[in-house]
């Protein structure tokens, strides 16, 4: 009796932490008041937006819904005996967009958005703390999160070849994903920790 009471207890605290992980989220009054007080905040904040928003995700929606549509005008003008070759240049042309635009953009971007994220966490924990905290040289910084990066690459390549496993492959793909999704949220308390 003593093993299913501790489970009990185990689910009963993974979802307390997981509501208090909601409620945190939902305290968007926070924001605004690091916001209103913290330059450092509002630069890399805005920072963040444009990279993810405009330059990311811009480049995406251009391919979505510009190029590929102009690509798909071109197929139907073209003869159906030649129909292969209009399928092999839009095929080659995405493959090459995502390869050489699309995945190096994200790779900046994780990177990028890594050392923005570190820059606002400290900002709003000096803010609590009131005490001035101790960055980490941009340089140490950059070396971990290409690291960190190289990494996330090698777990995406090992979840995508589970994927097709017959049977428990899908299971295991989205186990993996879960897995690595909660890395994230215990890595900015981890790090804050160890300095």
């Amino acid at each position: 009796m003593p093993k299913a009471s501790g489970r009990g207890n185990a689910f009963q605290e993974a979802g307390h932490v997981w509501l208090s992980g909601v409620k945190d989220a939902l305290m968007l009054h926070q924001c605004i008041y690091f916001l209103a007080r913290s330059e450092t905040i509002r630069f890399r904040t805005l920072q963040c937006f444009v990279l993810n928003g405009v330059i990311f995700l811009g480049s995406i929606l251009l391919f979505n819904f510009a190029v590929e549509p102009a690509l798909n005008v071109l197929k139907r003008l073209v003869q159906e005996e030649e129909a292969w070759a209009t399928d092999f240049i839009a095929t080659s042309f995405s493959v090459l967009y995502k390869v050489f635009w699309i995945y190096p953009i994200y790779c900046i971007s994780f990177v990028l958005n890594t050392v923005m994220y570190q820059e606002i966490a400290d900002s709003a924990l000096g803010f609590l703390q009131r005490a001035p905290v101790k960055s980490t040289p941009h340089l140490e910084r950059l070396i971990q999160e290409t690291w960190r990066v190289l990494v996330n690459l090698v777990y995406l390549l090992e979840m995508y070849l589970l994927s097709y496993i017959p049977v428990i492959g899908p299971f295991l793909y989205f186990v993996h994903s879960c897995w690595m999704a909660s890395i994230y949220c215990f890595e900015c308390p981890n790090h804050l920790q160890i300095r």
